[in-house]
């Protein structure tokens, strides 16, 4: 109504309360577009919703730990991915859930007090690199009969379950690894630690002996954990003694013995973790070790398999020795 005044019309009383009444406040214009551009919002979202959508959300919940009081852990939400989709296959999703008191335990369990013989960790990254080999050629997957025992004791070692309450499968990928570096490091320490004893160095698939190799593992290898983000955290926040960080950005040349991670959406946080075998010439493409994937069909995973990858799925590695 001040444009019209300012532009020279008379304004009566009774003109004033019927452009009052027509023309509303500029803060209610605001109010309008602001609620127009939430309803375009909703109508972007309500489509691209999907069943997991909330649980993808979560994924970042292991980098709040940080943020979170002292002594105290995060329950971990994350989805695992074992392949990423085709043309005409879908990667399956999968969700690793673990609870809070759980969360905790892992968390004890990796960084407590280490005990056995130091392992000079290039030979730490070269051992677990070859038993994930051992494990790729024994055809070792969740089918029955008899692998699951084995996937069992890769998640057994974590206290995590083969199958969640509701019949779906708990991914293994990084459990997977960390299997393999604490089974690893086992055989390695023993006769160091016990010379007189060389018949007992490898415990085999039993998780209840290897549990107490971990803090083992994360102090010569990496620290280990059933969560892809929360190993990728650990790293960042870790140097070795010559300055050299643990993880190293995408776009590097990875060493043999190297972890990798994946994210199959261009996303920051991995999806999937691998062990590097080697890397092509051109540097393009990963020749990898992996649990919890597929042999050639993404719709079909749950396997140990050695696996050949594109770089631009990358998010970064692990350097596992200096």
């Amino acid at each position: 109504m001040h444009i019209l005044i300012k532009a020279g019309l008379r304004v009566t009383p009774l003109l004033a309360i019927v452009l009052f009444l027509l023309i509303p406040p500029v803060s209610e214009l605001k109010n309008r577009k602001a609620l127009g551009g939430q309803h375009k919002a909703d109508a972007f979202f309500k489509p691209a919703k999907w069943d997991r959508w909330d649980a993808v959300l979560a994924a970042g919940a292991p980098n709040q730990q940080g943020k979170q009081k002292k002594g105290t852990i995060s329950p971990v939400e994350e989805i695992q991915i074992g392949d990423p989709p085709t043309k005409n296959e879908k990667g399956i999703a999968e969700t690793l859930s673990i609870d809070a008191e759980t969360s905790a335990q892992i968390e004890e369990g990796v960084s407590g007090e280490s005990k056995a013989a130091k392992i000079d960790s290039k030979t730490m990254a070269m051992e677990t690199l070859k038993l994930a080999k051992e494990y790729a050629a024994l055809h070792v997957s969740r089918q029955e009969p008899p692998s699951p025992t084995r996937v069992k004791s890769f998640l057994a070692l974590y206290g995590l379950p083969f199958r969640y309450p509701n019949g779906q499968f708990v991914p293994y990928c990084a459990s997977g690894v960390g299997f393999a570096a604490a089974r690893a490091h086992y055989r390695l320490a023993w006769p160091k630690d016990h010379p007189g004893d060389p018949q007992h160095a490898d415990p085999g698939d039993d998780a209840k002996r290897l549990r107490q190799a971990l803090p083992d593992v994360t102090r010569d290898y990496c620290k280990t954990h059933p969560s892809t983000i929360a190993m990728m955290n650990a790293a960042k926040a870790r140097k070795y003694a010559n300055g050299k960080p643990f993880w190293v950005p995408r776009g590097s040349r990875p060493a043999q013995g190297w972890l990798v991670f994946y994210n199959w959406t261009g996303g920051r946080n991995p999806q999937h973790v691998g062990i590097v075998d080697s890397v092509d010439r051109k540097g393009t493409t990963l020749s990898t070790l992996e649990f919890n994937t597929s042999k050639d069909n993404p719709s079909n995973g749950g396997r140990v398999v050695a696996k050949k990858r594109n770089v631009r799925y990358v998010v970064g590695y692990i350097r596992t020795y200096p």
